[in-house]
């Protein structure tokens, strides 16, 4: 069994309003609202990721048509597959 580490991070300077809708959520749900802090922070940074990842294949799709311009492939002739 693995060990989970846990790093405290301590807010400073936290707006009233923030913290009040915080407070809010996490009653809601019936948890504290550390855990529900914990919660949106990994869907903030999924939703980065998957933003990233978009750009990331955005640049590969504008680099491929720019590449296609000059040769006699057609763009619509590639498929990208998982």
């Amino acid at each position: 069994m693995g060990v989970l580490a846990i790093t405290t991070l301590n807010t400073i300077n936290l707006p009233d309003e923030l913290y009040q809708e915080l407070e809010k959520l996490a009653q809601a749900k019936n948890e504290s609202i550390e855990s529900q802090i914990v919660v949106l922070l990994q869907k903030a940074l999924q939703i980065q990721k998957t933003a990233n990842r978009s750009t990331t294949q955005k640049s590969c799709f504008k680099s491929i048509r720019r590449k296609s311009k000059h040769s006699t492939l057609k763009p619509s002739r590639f498929w990208i597959t998982r």
